[in-house]
């Protein structure tokens, strides 16, 4: 485990350092490199490449190796590339299988929508672009019910993905502080500095930290060592202290609904959970304390009726519900914007061209049929890992089923104030659900024979 988080964070830092001070020059040739690397580590290790995947997804933005026509290319579709043709591989050996899962049936009627919506799209090449996204995402899916077949390997997938939060979170600090910049641009509030690390927005930086500590949250109760569990509250504090560097509140309430959703699924010894609430309620209070400043607490959460970032959101919303009264079908993948000046409040700010509401996005470009589709994809990910949380008896894998599903609802509850029906972390958390439940239905069936 050591020397994962190690050659995670010396592989992130030499990636960026190449896109940031020579682009140009250095860019595709160290993300060769990478790819060529992680192809190599895979053959005894293959959970290791999910989590350069993650890494390489981090980098979101930052990550774009070069350029074809209007399309940017990017190290996360290289290295998914990759992965894909050694999935494939491992597969034809027989050292791994591709099973079918609960979310197959709605995956393919949702991707079905989606390329169907371009031809009702009045940018099809946005269009395209957007599909290209969803199919990667799907695509991640089954690399991790594919790769990802023991308990084992689930583990250091999540561990590795909270080092790798743990070290954008140190990032954020340097950032918070202007001591060190990684973005493009700074966003800078009357309240201070949003971080946003690699990331465009601090809302997906955000997305990023809450899925990754809160996947990893409940594995602090069940290792066997105190130096791992220290590890890990470590990151996930880290993490947590980045939240409120990047002012999301979105990011914040999914991470606080997601230590709920821990303390009532998780089987340890209610002391334990007592002991969980206070420590956790002594973290968000020293957050408030030191992190946040005073003007945004009064700003963003006790006025949030009359602040007019939230007020936005709202009209917006307002605005996605006439839209899809006239375009039933959808308006196309990604094409929202393009549809929305007709509707626009003329109380919203002009630069705000997109719903920030995932399930209003979806509704707006896929019609009303696309968002049912889209809610029963939802719905088979949460009820089936769930199912694993209820049946399994306490231990690894009953924690890992309940960081999934803790995961899973800290990225749905943000999505009510970001469109997040492409992030990778919310599909990471499908996949990872799904390969958990296929673990304890082989389990299940040999118990039973």
């Amino acid at each position: 485990m050591r020397w994962l988080i190690v050659v995670a964070a010396v592989s992130a830092a030499i990636v960026w350092g190449a896109f940031k001070f020579a682009p140009a020059d250095l860019a595709l040739v160290v993300a060769l490199a990478l790819c060529g690397a992680v192809a190599f580590a895979a053959g005894k290790r293959p959970e290791v490449v999910v989590v350069a995947l993650v890494g390489a997804a981090a980098l979101d933005i930052t990550g774009r190796i070069a350029t074809v026509g209007d399309a940017n290319l990017t190290l996360y579709q290289g290295l998914v590339a990759v992965v894909f043709v050694f999935a494939a591989w491992r597969v034809r050996k027989g050292e791994s299988k591709l099973v079918g899962t609960p979310v197959d049936l709605p995956v393919i009627a949702f991707l079905g929508i989606a390329v169907a919506s371009i031809f009702v799209a009045p940018l099809p090449l946005v269009a395209v672009v957007q599909v290209i996204s969803i199919l990667s995402c799907a695509v991640l899916v089954y690399l991790i019910v594919v790769l990802i077949d023991t308990p084992a390997r689930a583990e250091t997938l999540v561990l590795g993905v909270l080092g790798l939060a743990a070290l954008w979170s140190v990032g954020a600090y340097f950032e918070k502080h202007s001591l060190l910049h990684f973005g493009t641009l700074l966003i800078n509030y009357g309240y201070g500095v949003r971080t946003k690390m690699t990331f465009k927005d601090p809302n997906i930086f955000g997305d990023f930290l809450a899925v990754s500590s809160a996947m990893a949250l409940p594995l602090a109760f069940v290792a066997k060592s105190w130096l791992k569990r220290l590890a890990i509250v470590g990151g996930v504090a880290l993490c947590l202290a980045a939240i409120f560097w990047t002012g999301s509140r979105g990011a914040l309430a999914g991470f606080l609904i997601a230590a709920v959703v821990v303390v009532i699924a998780l089987r340890i010894p209610l002391w334990q959970k007592v002991v969980f609430l206070a420590g956790a309620a002594l973290l968000v209070a020293a957050g408030i304390a030191f992190f946040v400043d005073p003007l945004w607490i009064q700003n963003k959460v006790i006025g949030v009726w009359q602040d007019e970032s939230w007020m936005d959101r709202v009209r917006i919303v307002q605005s996605a519900l006439a839209m899809s009264h006239d375009h039933l079908i959808g308006v196309g993948a990604g094409n929202f914007s393009a549809i929305y000046p007709y509707y626009r409040d003329p109380l919203v700010r002009f630069d705000l061209v997109e719903s920030h509401t995932m399930l209003a996005t979806i509704l707006v470009e896929y019609g009303v049929v696309g968002l049912g589709v889209f809610l029963w994809l939802l719905w088979r990910f949460l009820s089936r890992t769930a199912l694993v949380v209820w049946r399994e008896k306490a231990g690894r894998v009953q924690a890992l089923a309940t960081g999934v599903l803790a995961g899973g609802f800290a990225v749905i509850a943000q999505s009510f104030t970001y469109s997040l029906e492409t992030s990778k972390y919310l599909w990471l958390t499908i996949g990872l659900g799904m390969a958990l439940y296929g673990m304890s239905q082989v389990k299940s069936e040999k118990e039973t024979q």
